[in-house]
């Protein structure tokens, strides 16, 4: 959850009103602490029955907090009112949320493995269709920012068009080319046989309809016909053949149909293992590309092995009781036009065959010529999706406030919605209060909804470009929600590129990377070039002296202790309101923690019974220190990345790498 605030129950102090009235903050601690207790106090038991004792000193308001005693006074006990604000409020803030620039809170749902997207998100629908109907007025769930059901229902939508398309198409070659609506029918019914049986086998082995599966049928429908056509079609031609015979020398119907599929069973035979022998290899790749490719060769094939069964089995059955009984077979002649086809195709033949050589030569030299350009052909791991939805990372300076960095982020959002293809935007500045993902506040995601209109996607990406360029201080990444997570997987950063580089010294490694920088954006086809956010920021160093504590008898775990509770706050209980429970917090307010002398000025307890200040056992200063240290393999490393943009991506990584060679890596060796 991203965004909004938590409400707490705090317990805010100061070292001036804990040292007004003598008392140290692990005093207060343990006072509020027991103000809010419930606990069982055993049984009452009598001759007959027994009850069980229930103690129940639960605070249910903030008086019922302020009242309670942290130590008897002369002449009155002092309570927390006395040294201490008791208040509601939210925690120290670590992210921020909005939506199309207006504060909004943003949750984010990740499926487990194995589960099924589109089911899921039905039934999350339901559930948010019943959360919307109980919300106060003036708040609405909008749930369409980014939805991964809406891509892969596109996508199936898009593959189901293509699929059948190209089955329409299959289905008016095979009648415009067989001439006999009886022999394409035939024809036709391997297609519908052949993608049921690939459905049935992906339901027993557990696989899904998906883009890949899909892709796989949509591949094999020009092939699943190919079988059925030959067989027909030979069958056919001795059909016609033994009707032009003597009625004396004519064989029966079933004869002809079994040699004339006999005839060429091997060949279809033969012919169908190749072709599931070249898609073999896609069951032996391994990661990303394995999980990718495997779905699609399974379905191809098992869609093809399908046709071959049908072939061999339902087409010679249906060739016997359909063809002797079809009109072109009994006249016993072909359509003008397949005549004229064959004849031309005959004059042809009669003039390659005595110049084999010269066509055999002209056939190796665009081999040649193919194979040659081969290494010319722009490479890249995926095509590129289009989602819909696009994925911006905006990075401002580190050490940037969380206020300031809302602010930019919100700037961003303004020049957004002004391009027309933007429909809406939601963003997520920093972190969530209980993420685990390490992201800092100076970082910002951005969901972009399009609706394309007139120009290209790649017009709108550089205009999006262009534009944010002019927010000062903000490194900016263009990519879409499921690409930016393969790049994840693929490089370790959300960019199509990253370069890496490792050593000991960060400050060699920097200089470094704005040098590798400084050469990749010369690079054309790179965009978003950008080092890795890594600074000195500010920092408070405390550092505590041991002979100081070993005199006061103190552990340097209890001074630390005690720095926690006050800057980052401890939580001591649970206030009930009905059936929700609201943490109970101890700590400074946001105005005292941002004085130097306030850490110094915490008053800690000692095991002899002293109050010392924090800053008499420790040294305090401010100080400057990275944000991060990024490693790898246990060595540290700083990345540069960048995205292409109008390039393949194998001939932007070559030219970045040789940029680097020269211009860097030459600079080092000299």
């Amino acid at each position: 959850v991203m965004g909004g605030v938590m409400k707490q129950y705090q317990v805010l102090t100061s070292p001036e009103k804990l040292s007004r009235h003598d008392v140290t903050l692990d005093e207060l601690t343990r006072a509020v602490e027991k103000s809010n207790i419930v606990t069982g106090g055993g049984f009452l038991l009598s001759e007959n029955e027994e009850a069980l004792i229930r103690i129940i000193g639960r605070a249910n308001t903030l008086d019922d907090i302020r009242d309670t005693v942290v130590r008897p006074g002369d002449p009155v006990p002092i309570t927390i009112r006395e040294v201490a604000e008791v208040r509601y409020a939210g925690p120290v803030r670590r992210g921020a949320g909005s939506i199309g620039g207006n504060p909004a809170v943003m949750l984010s749902i990740q499926k487990q493995p194995g589960a099924n997207t589109l089911d899921l998100t039905r039934r999350l629908d339901e559930i948010l269709d019943e959360l919307g109907a109980s919300l106060p007025e003036g708040m609405a769930i909008q749930r369409n920012i980014f939805r991964q059901a809406d891509f892969i229902e596109t996508a199936i939508d898009n593959l189901t068009r293509a699929l059948r398309d190209g089955g329409i198409l299959v289905v008016l070659i095979v009648f415009l080319f067989l001439a006999n609506f009886r022999a394409a029918s035939i024809t036709i019914v391997a297609m519908p046989l052949s993608l049921l049986a690939a459905v049935l086998a992906m339901k027993l082995t557990g696989a899904t309809i998906n883009s890949m599966t899909l892709g796989g049928m949509a591949i094999a429908v020009g092939a699943i016909v190919d079988d059925a056509i030959i067989d027909v079609e030979n069958v056919f031609r001795r059909l016609r053949e033994n009707t032009m015979r003597p009625p004396a020398e004519r064989r029966s119907v079933l004869d002809v149909v079994y040699r004339g599929s006999s005839e060429i069973r091997g060949s279809i035979v033969f012919a169908t293992l190749v072709i599931g022998l070249v898609f073999m290899p896609l069951f032996f790749l391994h990661g990303v590309e394995g999980r990718l490719l495997r779905p699609l060769g399974f379905a191809y094939l098992v869609a093809l092995f399908a046709s071959l069964f049908v072939a061999l089995t339902v087409t010679p059955v249906l060739c016997a009781l359909l063809l002797p009984r079809s009109k072109a077979v009994r006249s016993g002649h072909e359509p003008r036009w397949i005549t004229w086809l064959k004849d031309s195709y005959e004059r042809q033949l009669e003039w390659c065959l005595p110049r084999g050589t010269f066509i055999l030569a002209g056939a190796a030299v665009l081999l040649a010529a193919a194979l040659a350009s081969f290494g010319w052909v722009g490479r890249a791991f995926l095509p590129e999706f289009n989602e819909g939805t696009l994925t911006i990372s905006a990075v401002t300076l580190p050490g940037t406030s969380l206020d300031e960095s809302d602010k930019l982020g919100a700037a961003v959002e303004r020049l957004l919605l002004e391009i027309p293809e933007v429909t809406a935007t939601a963003r997520r500045t920093g972190r969530a209060e209980l993420d685990e993902h390490l992201q800092g506040v100076e970082s910002a995601e951005i969901d972009v909804n399009l609706t394309m209109q007139d120009r290209r996607k790649e017009d709108v990406l550089e205009e999006i470009r262009q534009r944010l360029s002019l927010v000062p201080g903000m490194n900016v990444t263009v990519g879409q929600p499921i690409s930016h997570r393969i790049d994840h997987m693929l490089s370790g950063t959300r960019a199509n590129i990253a370069v890496k580089i490792f050593g000991p010294d960060l400050g060699v490694l920097r200089d470094l990377a704005r040098a590798v920088e400084s050469v990749a954006r010369e690079v054309p086809g790179a965009v978003d070039v950008a080092v890795e956010a890594q600074a000195n920021i500010p920092t408070v160093r405390v550092h505590f002296d041991r002979e100081k504590l070993a005199r006061f008898g103190l552990p340097a775990g209890a001074a630390a202790e005690a720095m926690r509770t006050a800057f980052v706050g401890r939580e001591v209980g649970q206030v009930f309101e009905g059936q929700v429970a609201f943490p109970l917090i101890v700590r400074y307010p946001a105005e005292v923690q941002q004085d130097l002398e306030s850490i110094r000025q915490t008053r800690i307890d000692t095991p002899s019974g002293a109050r010392v200040p924090l800053g008499a056992v420790a040294t305090i200063r401010e100080d400057r220190g990275p944000n991060f240290i990024s490693r790898e393999n246990g060595q540290r490393k700083i990345v540069v990345a960048a995205n292409v943009a109008e390039r393949d991506l194998r001939s932007v990584v070559d030219e970045i790498r040789q940029a680097v060679g020269a211009g860097v890596v030459a600079e080092i060796i000299e």
